[in-house]
């Protein structure tokens, strides 16, 4: 099933990032204010348009709410990587929609590996913040841990949806081996049938 081939491409890529020639004349301050801005406007109006609003409750319903605050705070300190962020999501419910009618079941693993992956991204979030604010140890430590917790989750869950993958390609292979058995021990048939379509030979044979 060709569609597990297009989780790894997009597990393997992550979120998407943008590669700048080092060619490129580096913007002034005042043309990067201008293009974060436009970033900002871009990403609130995405949220006020049904795409957004379609993400949004996918994202509580499926994911983590949570992640829809760390975004909005993203999107005033770092816009780029907010728009980034919010791409990725998408990408992820398009996706999910995508296997859920192909395979129900590998839609269900692929929502849990998605849900604890952005828990890291989430509680890492939640400890930059703590670290700014010079918050207590003891919080940072469980937050830590509960970030230690999801990496191991996510890691495990995207394990077995790649040996799901394996699975399917080897069956592959042997569906692919056993045509290219069978179209061998029918060569000549197989030639015969092809010669006397294109040379018009089976005319005779119609009713």
């Amino acid at each position: 099933m060709k569609i597990y081939h297009a989780f790894l491409l997009t597990s393997a890529l992550g979120a998407p990032f943008i590669l700048h020639s080092q060619e490129e004349e580096e913007p002034t301050q005042y043309e990067e204010e201008l293009e974060e801005a436009s970033v900002r406007e871009e990403i609130t109006e995405f949220f006020e348009n049904e795409d957004g609003r379609e993400l949004t409750r996918f994202l509580r319903a499926q994911l983590n709410s949570e992640v829809i605050s760390v975004l909005k705070t993203r999107i005033q300190n770092e816009p780029f990587e907010a728009r980034e962020w919010l791409e990725h999501l998408y990408d992820i419910k398009l996706e999910y929609e995508m296997f859920e009618e192909e395979d129900p079941e590998f839609a269900a693993l692929f929502l849990q590996f998605q849900k604890h992956e952005i828990n890291t991204f989430v509680y890492s979030a939640k400890i930059e913040h703590l670290r700014r604010h010079r918050g207590s140890e003891a919080e940072a430590q469980e937050l830590r841990s509960k970030l230690q917790n999801e990496i191991t989750t996510a890691f495990d869950l995207k394990f077995e949806m790649q040996t799901q993958e394996l699975r399917h390609l080897k069956r592959e292979v042997l569906e692919l081996e056993s045509l290219l058995e069978r179209r061998k021990g029918s060569k000549a048939q197989i030639i015969e049938r092809r010669f006397n379509a294109l040379s018009g030979q089976e005319d005779h044979l119609e009713w």
